[in-house]
């Protein structure tokens, strides 16, 4: 068999498992490959089970010795009834597709602007709010007032992200992604702690994927060779916050739902707050998950919803959407 013939038959199922209908679905996932398959060089795309081309976007992430791909990152956008499995597989092509309708992205010193087709997402280039301002065609969604992550100490000191850097890491049709590096540091310029982030943005969608890491650059003491809590080098916070204030309309909803496989819900109010305060696990209660003073701060079993003083529904663990 050759190798192209072999990348022919690199089959990939996906099955949708939380019963909602998907129309250009964004997936991103890893293929590997056997060493000696696949080049850089090859030009492959994806394709379904009548052999028609999906829109796909790839890009090698390891190499083999013989610098053939080990693992293979690809983008698609898929069609999907719900509860459906639907299989695809990778194709040779007879030249590199291209397409015309993607993600552009517009730079300058103070704002990055990316077009997905479906919205201008406008993005700070010194603080990480992390949008100046988000446009449809019609009307402007976000209010950049009031919006933003935010950090808060033990002591109730607010500290706010500022960018050291921003790069586009991926610059595809299918999926753009910026990879944002920081700090959070307070009024007076003290620094607590670092951050990675990286935006993840999709052709026609009008979503944004967040990755955000925390990150403490300190090394812990560990006396003993025992990684304590409240160790001097760690970091005690209160809470990290994203906050995106909405522009003010005369209707507002949100659609979410707390599991995965559940539908989605509607409300109308201003104040929906879902809360985990435990693992929701039978030993929730154990000694495992103390504080720095060795207490369980845990009131509750799982988390709630709630719409001021009232509890919509709960659960064990929320997978929120």
């Amino acid at each position: 068999m050759s190798r192209l013939q072999a990348v022919n038959k690199t089959h990939i199922n996906f099955h949708e498992t939380a019963g909602i209908s998907r129309f250009r679905e964004p997936v991103t996932c890893g293929v590997p490959f056997p060493k000696g398959m696949l080049y850089r060089e090859d030009p492959i795309f994806l394709c379904d089970e009548t052999s028609q081309s999906c829109p796909s976007q790839t890009y090698p992430l390891a190499f083999w010795p013989d610098q053939s791909v080990k693992w293979l990152l690809l983008d698609t956008q898929v069609e999907i009834k719900r509860n459906e499995s639907k299989n695809y597989q990778l194709a040779r092509a007879q030249k590199q597709q291209n397409s015309n309708d993607g993600i552009s992205v517009i730079k300058d010193d103070t704002d990055w602007i990316i077009n997905t087709g479906s919205v201008l997402f406008h993005l700070d280039t010194q603080q990480f709010t992390p949008f100046r301002k988000v446009q449809t065609q019609s009307a402007e969604i976000v209010d950049a007032v009031g919006s933003g992550f935010e950090l808060v100490d033990d002591r109730g000191m607010v500290y706010i992200p500022v960018i050291l850097e921003m790069k586009t890491e991926v610059c595809g049709h299918l999926r753009t992604s910026v990879k944002v590096e920081g700090k959070f540091q307070n009024e007076k310029g003290v620094c607590l702690a670092a951050f990675i982030a990286r935006l993840h943005f999709y052709r026609q969608k009008s979503f944004v994927r967040i990755d955000f890491t925390l990150v403490n650059s300190r090394p812990a003491k560990h006396p003993g060779g025992l990684w304590d809590l409240g160790d001097p080098g760690s970091i005690l916070f209160d809470d990290l916050t994203l906050k995106v204030k909405l522009v003010k309309s005369s209707y507002t909803r949100v659609e979410y739902s707390h599991d995965a496989a559940m539908p989605m819900s509607i409300s109308k109010k201003q104040d929906l707050l879902i809360y985990q305060d435990s693992s929701g696990s039978e030993n929730w209660q154990s000694n495992i998950p103390i504080n720095r003073n060795g207490k369980i701060l845990h009131k509750f079993k799982g988390f709630e919803v709630r719409s001021g003083n009232k509890i919509i529904s709960h659960g064990h663990r929320a997978n929120i959407l």
